[in-house]
């Protein structure tokens, strides 16, 4: 409750933000903002914002594609698929990353499945004189992602997927159809640690189940089954009421226990069983590259991540299943519990989910249904761009503009009567550097046992 106090002392909100309605002014002004302030600070992005906002002054055919995808989104008759309205994004700021995620996937499938662009050159030759010039080539002054740090790659990127009936019309379909996914494996610190001190006071000497809800292709779950450390790279602090400073709060670094956090990350976790559930498919070499574009793009130019990324996509294990299931819809639900023989888990987890969800409504069924699969002294982990707020219909708050500390771990057990409680801030969504809240309820949970 000190928190909410000092909030309210600072005349900080903790009630969500109100929404901007999708528009294509919304979006243009939302990515114009990525000229100034690029997320991550992103120099490639903020090349993207340069050359996106101006191609939008001028060309109808991008106009044309944003305004199809704002109609498609915004229009509840669009979205009759067995009675479910079901649109894949709700805010500007979502748009706004799907456009960028849909360049980088074409970009990646052009750098790296030349043999498509093959077959499409093939096809060409077989249409009529006039059209055979339709498809041509990339430009090849611009590799992705290396040269994008200029808006002119990504001017030209943007020229030539339009420019392409096949990439126009993956670009639309990207759009409009296909959903958010993020699989960025280091997430799943803020999993891993809470999973290994919890199942020791809790569960001790046990093998443990886990449900991961919203598992993309299932990164955080395949290194985990094979005990593969994500990034060491920890820090820690600890938060201390301070009512003299800008927010709040101080922070003092505990490297004690950055130092004994690390081993936890390298230690294995004993799983009797682990499942993945997602809305989509699991092993399509184009949906695996639509997942590989939630990287930002300056981290597609650092090998090491995308080595990592096709390391763990291709690890199977007999504990490990994955399944196609929507955690907002009770029926596929039912079904999912069928499919595992009403398994109960001791840990569900949703990461960087919430903030995809469509409304109140829905983010209170998604965490009923969540909170169905936990076994009787079951824990749920919810991470995302997301705080504690007991004052809110939902329990939660969503910053519209995230900021540093606003990605953070959430855990509650109603089985022993844990409520909603934080027990992570991170600097950003890498999970890199952790913020303690200086709660006692936090530390006695975070105590290892």
């Amino acid at each position: 409750m000190l928190k909410y106090m000092i909030m309210e002392h600072f005349g900080g909100e903790i009630e969500n933000n109100s929404e901007e309605m999708l528009s294509p002014e919304a979006i243009v002004r939302t990515i114009d903002q990525w000229r100034t302030h690029p997320r991550v600070d992103d120099n490639r992005i903020r090349a993207f914002a340069k050359a996106f906002c101006d191609r939008m002054s001028t060309d109808d055919r991008l106009k044309q594609s944003v305004e199809f995808m704002v109609d498609y989104q915004t229009d509840p008759t669009t979205f009759e698929i067995g009675g479910t309205r079901e649109p894949t994004v709700h805010t500007p700021e979502q748009a706004a990353d799907q456009i960028l995620r849909s360049l980088q996937h074409i970009g990646m499938i052009l750098e790296e499945v030349p043999q498509l662009l093959d077959k499409l050159l093939e096809i060409s030759q077989k249409l009529p004189d006039e059209s055979k010039q339709v498809v041509g080539s990339p430009n090849p002054n611009y590799a992705f992602p290396r040269s994008y740090r200029k808006s002119a790659a990504w001017d030209s990127l943007i020229d030539y997927t339009l420019s392409n009936p096949y990439f126009h019309e993956m670009f639309d379909y990207d759009l409009s159809y296909r959903r958010v996914q993020t699989n960025v494996a280091d997430r799943y610190k803020g999993i891993h640690l809470p999973m290994s001190i919890l199942s020791e006071k809790y569960f001790p000497e046990q093998e443990i189940s886990w449900l991961d809800i919203g598992t993309s292709i299932g990164l955080g779950p395949r290194a985990e089954i094979k005990g593969i450390p994500f990034s060491l790279n920890l820090g820690v602090k600890r938060q201390f009421p301070d009512l003299y400073s800008n927010d709040g709060f101080d922070y003092a670094k505990d490297n004690r226990l950055a130092g004994d956090w690390v081993k936890r990350l390298e230690a294995p976790i004993n799983y009797a069983h682990i499942d993945g559930v997602d809305l989509t498919g699991f092993n399509d070499i184009i949906q695996i590259m639509w997942v590989r574009a939630s990287y930002y793009p300056t981290e597609l130019h650092i090998k090491s991540i995308t080595r990592q990324f096709d390391t763990l996509r291709q690890i199977e294990d007999p504990k490990l299943d994955f399944h196609v299931a929507n955690f907002a819809d009770e029926l596929s639900v039912a079904r999912f519990s069928a499919e595992t023989g009403d398994r109960k888990y001791d840990f569900v987890s949703a990461v960087t989910m919430h903030h995809q969800l469509g409304g109140t409504a829905e983010v209170l069924e998604f965490d009923r249904l969540a909170k169905s699969m936990l076994s009787e002294n079951g824990f749920y982990i919810r991470q995302g761009f997301m705080h504690v707020n007991p004052a809110s219909p939902t329990g939660l708050f969503f910053p519209k503009n995230w900021g540093a500390l606003d990605y953070r771990t959430i855990i509650e057990s109603p089985g022993i009567n844990i409520p909603p409680t934080e027990i992570f801030q991170w600097q950003n969504a890498r999970c890199n550097e952790l913020v303690i809240p200086g709660d006692r309820e936090v530390n006695r949970l975070l105590r290892s046992s």
